[in-house]
């Protein structure tokens, strides 16, 4: 059993990186409101920006989006560790029966797919502001062949794609919880902590 300092310790540890979750979290939203209102504000108009900066301001921001959530992710991959540790040793009675009551219920969305969700949402809010920052003050109509063929648009679109793939790869490969448990397990079983 650890000490109750220790098992303190992690579970501020654990609420910790959950509040920096929140804040990366909360910045991208903020973020992705204020680029969705600015790019068009900042893209008509005499003193409109030229068409590379809004496109190259888009791009760079879907990359940072994708950092973020690769951060996001991390911070959650983290609080995993900490509490599978705290649960294979029984030393917190709380993680056990949230546990429990998590895989009963159901009642809460898993963390890990709703990240995806929002920064998949983010994303979409992102490209598509872009997209129509470049195109609408142009006058081209939205879709038009003219509009599809212009190197801006469809390598925007493309990026766009790639951000949402980008973004499901890095969920799939943080969502492996079992991987944590049974590692947790050989670790604990190798320093004779955990029997059977």
């Amino acid at each position: 059993m650890l000490k109750s300092e220790d098992i303190t310790k992690l579970h501020a540890e654990s609420l910790q990186l959950r509040n920096q979750q929140f804040q990366i979290v909360t910045l991208a939203l903020a973020s992705t409101g204020i680029s969705a209102w600015l790019i068009p504000a900042i893209s008509s108009g005499e003193n409109k920006l030229p068409d590379i900066l809004i496109f190259g301001s888009t791009v760079s921001w879907l990359f940072l989006l994708l950092i973020f959530f690769a951060w996001s992710l991390s911070l959650k991959r983290l609080i995993d560790i900490i509490s599978r540790y705290l649960r294979l040793r029984n030393d917190s009675e709380w993680e056990i029966h949230y546990s429990a009551y998590n895989k009963q219920t159901k009642l809460t969305p898993k963390q890990t797919r709703f990240s995806l969700w929002i920064f998949w949402l983010y994303g979409l809010i992102v490209t598509i502001s872009g997209l129509l920052s470049l195109f609408l003050p142009n006058e081209k109509e939205v879709w038009s062949w003219d509009f599809i063929m212009d190197w801006k648009c469809s390598t925007l679109m493309g990026i766009g794609i790639l951000y949402f793939v980008c973004c499901y790869i890095l969920y799939k490969m943080n969502s492996k919880t079992d991987q944590i448990k049974s590692e947790w397990e050989r670790i604990l079983k190798e320093h004779g902590i955990l029997i059977g």
